[in-house]
């Protein structure tokens, strides 16, 4: 049975990564401040605020009290709430740290530039304020691809950024997209990507795949890759990754669910995408697409 309250409890839409399904979702950022990527709807037509401090400890003061001690897991919402800056985001895990009383982690979605934003003493003192991991999009090693998304930054500043986080203790999460470039960049965008990886070692690394979901106008801009040309853009990345990371494929856009370590579990995650690879001439000819619809 659901506990009633008497205000809003989010801002809608609200997302959160796979892996924060179990955390309470904080939502202290609506939208996205950027909101400039083609082949993402999560945010469209959703004008970018930062919610305020007074809002934010009133909308925790009101949640039922069983909550207060319990949660362990906090994730801070919307698209990249890193964004807002160091005063602000100390202050919201200062009180996130004096309400929680068992709090062990706070997660966040982040981009490049936000992180670089930060000075490397300013990561560490939010790491001791128990801020544990930033999920960031690369999309794409190509910086080619990345301009014709609309996609800000470059894989340069990816690599930058995870190297920061990486020097304050922050643990990184990672996700790219296949099939983001079509056929004209499946080549350039598997083996670009797996190099930006090796280079930024982030600790997990994700792959999404591009369907459809209010990014219509980007994908008619594209010819886009049949199941079969997306599970060998996936074979060519998993093959190229040499840096030690957590890898999955769990987003609800994947055709196929995959987990392992890499490379230590390379063999195994080839050998599940061969077995795809050997389905029927139908299924393997058809647009990833038509398994449903999602955001990213």
């Amino acid at each position: 049975m659901l506990m009633q309250v008497d205000f809003p409890l989010y801002h809608q839409p609200v997302f959160r990564p796979p892996a924060e399904a179990d955390s309470l979702i904080v939502q202290v950022t609506h939208g996205c401040s950027r909101n400039t990527c083609r082949f993402c709807g999560m945010y469209k037509g959703v004008k970018y605020e930062t919610l305020d401090r007074e809002y934010i400890e009133y909308w925790l003061d009101r949640l039922p009290r069983v909550i207060f001690g319990g949660a362990r897991r906090v994730f801070l919402a919307d698209g990249n709430a890193m964004c807002v800056g160091f005063p602000w985001l100390r202050e919201i895990l200062t009180l996130l740290n004096k309400k929680f009383r068992g709090l062990r982690r706070v997660t966040i979605y982040a981009t490049p530039a936000d992180i670089l934003n930060y000075q490397a003493e300013e990561l560490a003192e939010l790491k001791s304020l128990k801020l544990w991991m930033a999920y960031i999009g690369l999309e794409t090693g190509c910086n080619e691809l990345l301009k014709k998304t609309g996609k800000q930054g470059s894989a340069e500043d990816f690599g930058q950024a995870l190297a920061m986080l990486r020097q304050a203790g922050i643990r990184s999460s990672v996700t790219a997209i296949l099939g983001l470039g079509g056929k004209e960049f499946t080549n350039r965008h598997s083996e670009d990507t797996a190099d930006a990886v090796n280079k930024g070692r982030p600790d997990y690394f994700s792959l999404l795949t591009l369907i459809r979901g209010g990014n219509e106008e980007f994908i008619a801009s594209i010819k886009q890759l049949t199941v079969r040309e997306v599970f060998l853009e996936l074979r060519r990345i998993v093959e190229r990754i040499e840096t030690r990371t957590i890898f999955r494929t769990n987003h609800a856009s994947n055709i196929l669910q995959l987990e392992g370590t890499l490379p230590d579990d390379r063999l195994r995650i080839l050998f599940e995408i061969d077995t795809i690879l050997r389905s029927s001439e139908e299924f393997l000819d058809r647009e990833p697409g038509f398994f449903g619809e999602s955001g990213y």
